[in-house]
């Protein structure tokens, strides 16, 4: 099967104040890891699904490598990239095009997540009587969605995103937390010809901006092993960008899933499973219901240092300084 992925880099860059009084963490439920850098390696498998209620709708989506580092300063940095390292293959034939850019960032009282997906290129696949695949190819079905959505966590000063997700804090007992965030979503609908009679002829897009609430709970099991999981719902407003113009509002449901398992053999070393599970709603033009499952799903290894880069370059400007 031929397979082409566009040029893909998943570019994670987020700076956050970290400068904090004594009482914004309890340091019975949290503890800051002794260690001024970290470097992480993954594999990890993203994708969409589109379900009319009758048909699912799927690309063919790349398996990726990733790297990145992370330091701890008065600001908090935390940059990572990730390639194609190669396709999920089925005899389908499908081509899929796809861009994908994803930023999940967790700050001590927040989260802020926000992406940029562009997949063109899906099929069908139904199993025959007989037990063979059938295959239904949409070529022309294409997608692209963004978002941004930002949660605030309510008992930060003993629940971590940080150790759950980033492995970059320690939680050392169980603990959890109200959340409660909002996001604005944007998504454009190009249908295939092929498909049925129900859909546009033509690109459609929908816009929502909604609200969200749910809880976050981080399991204890031992000084190793480490069980977190996140959970958000909620509803937005809006509608298809015509519809809007004619004073046509929906409403729509929300719902978000994040979890992760960490162990860690040693205080410096960490191996997670962790996965993002995105799903929304949006209408056609014809008022044809779809829901957009978005799921990420990861293996990281990470690994912290007691270097820090910064006062390396800075010694290593002073030596040439003082030279001249």
């Amino acid at each position: 099967m031929r397979w082409r992925l566009l040029p893909f880099i998943f570019v994670y860059i987020t700076i956050n104040s970290t400068i904090a009084v004594a009482q914004d963490r309890d340091s019975l439920y949290i503890r800051s890891l002794p260690y001024k850098m970290w470097a992480k390696t993954s594999i990890l498998s993203k994708f969409i699904e589109i379900h009319d209620g009758e048909n699912s709708f799927t690309p063919n989506y790349p398996f990726m490598a990733g790297a990145g580092v992370g330091l701890h300063k008065i600001r908090y940095v935390n940059l990572s990239f990730a390639i194609s390292l190669f396709p999920l293959k089925n005899e389908s034939g499908l081509r899929s095009y796809i861009t994908d850019i994803q930023i999940h960032s967790y700050g001590k009282k927040s989260l802020f997540d926000a992406y940029y997906q562009s997949y063109k290129g899906f099929f069908v696949e139904k199993e025959l009587k007989n037990g063979q695949e059938e295959y239904s190819l949409y070529p022309d079905l294409a997608l692209r969605q963004a978002g941004i959505e930002y949660t605030h966590i309510y008992n930060h000063r003993r629940f971590s995103a940080r150790a759950a997700f980033e492995q970059s804090e320690l939680q050392i007992r169980s603990a959890g937390s109200f959340l409660l965030g909002g996001g604005i979503y944007w998504h454009r609908v190009k249908p295939d010809t092929n498909m049925s009679a129900g859909y546009p002829k033509s690109e459609f897009d929908n816009i929502q901006v909604g609200i969200n609430m749910g809880y976050a709970y981080s399991w204890v099991i031992n000084e190793r092993l480490l069980l977190s999981s996140i959970a958000t719902i909620g509803l937005s407003i809006g509608n298809e960008i015509q519809a809007l113009r004619q004073g046509k509002v929906r409403i729509y449901p929300t719902a978000m899933v994040k979890a992760s398992f960490v162990y860690s053999p040693k205080e410096d070393w960490s191996l997670a499973v962790s996965g993002v599970f995105n799903n929304k709603t949006i209408y056609t033009s014809t008022n044809q219901r779809l829901f957009v499952y978005s799921p990420t799903i990861q293996l990281t290894l990470t690994k912290h240092f007691d270097f820090d880069p910064w006062v390396y370059i800075k010694k290593k400007h002073k030596q040439k300084a003082y030279k001249k």
